[in-house]
């Protein structure tokens, strides 16, 4: 099963390709994954628009900030402080970032491994673990009694 070309043709996949092998959305670790993947994106952006911003300080040069604190790292530690309550060193925003960049695939695989293995349907598991909301009555298809009167040709 190839990914086919195209923005809404890949999205059609990814849906399809997701309730036919188990409910991949309701997987805890599929959302682990997504989190880390846009927590990176965003560390990488915050990070690269900082260095840019205090370039004219020498924050481009962030080995020597990293051994040797300049006006580029103080500065944008302020800011950081300032705009979030708390910064990272100019060492320890890469470590960050790393981190979440790799812990995107490794939570991802994890959720991989367990799908079919440990967990058949992740909706049903969310269901018992109160992560996905519990129908009462039937839902879906079943709410009409069949497909053919759910599209409306019967």
């Amino acid at each position: 099963e190839a990914v086919p070309y195209g923005i809404f043709p890949h999205l059609d996949w990814t849906t399809a390709f997701s309730i036919r092998y188990g409910n991949l959305y309701y997987n805890p670790f599929h959302c682990l994954s997504i989190v880390f993947l846009y927590g990176s994106v965003l560390l990488f952006a915050m990070h690269g628009g900082t260095i840019l911003a205090t370039t004219r300080f020498g924050g481009d040069r962030e080995l020597e900030q990293i051994y040797d604190r300049g006006t580029a790292s103080e500065r944008a530690a302020l800011f950081w402080r300032w705009t979030m309550g708390f910064n990272a060193t100019m060492e320890g925003i890469h470590r960050w970032a790393w981190w979440f960049a790799v812990l995107t695939p490794i939570t991802g695989g994890i959720g991989i491994l367990l799908t079919g293995t440990v967990v058949d349907n992740w909706f049903i598991w969310a269901q018992e673990h109160n992560f996905a909301p519990a129908y009462d009555g039937d839902y879906g298809y079943d709410s009409y009694g069949s497909y053919e009167a759910f599209i409306g040709k019967e």
